[in-house]
C-alpha cells in the first residue's frame, strides 16, 4: 500500500499595510481606535486620498493641528 504524504504546512504571509494608502479599518486597527471614531474624524474634515485612503502621517499632522487649535481655543 502507497502512503500519502503528509499535507504541506504553507506559512501564511502576513498582509503588508502601507501607512501612506491605509483603509478606514486598517487605520483604526493600528491605532487602537474605534472605526466609529476614525469616521467621525473624516466627517470632520480630515484629510482622505482618492477611495477614502488615509495617509497615516497626513492624518498625524491633522490629529496634532486639530489638538493644537483645541488647546489655543480653551481658556
Amino acid at each position: 500500500m502507497a502512503r500519502t504524504p503528509p499535507p504541506k504546512k504553507t506559512r501564511r504571509r502576513p498582509r503588508k499595510i502601507n501607512p501612506t494608502s491605509l483603509t478606514r479599518r486598517q487605520a483604526a486597527e493600528l491605532l487602537g481606535l474605534p472605526i466609529e471614531t476614525i469616521d467621525a474624524h473624516l466627517a470632520d474634515g480630515a484629510p482622505t486620498l482618492p477611495r477614502r485612503r488615509i495617509h497615516l502621517v497626513h492624518y498625524a499632522a491633522w490629529l496634532a493641528r486639530r489638538a493644537g487649535e483645541r488647546k489655543a481655543a480653551a481658556p
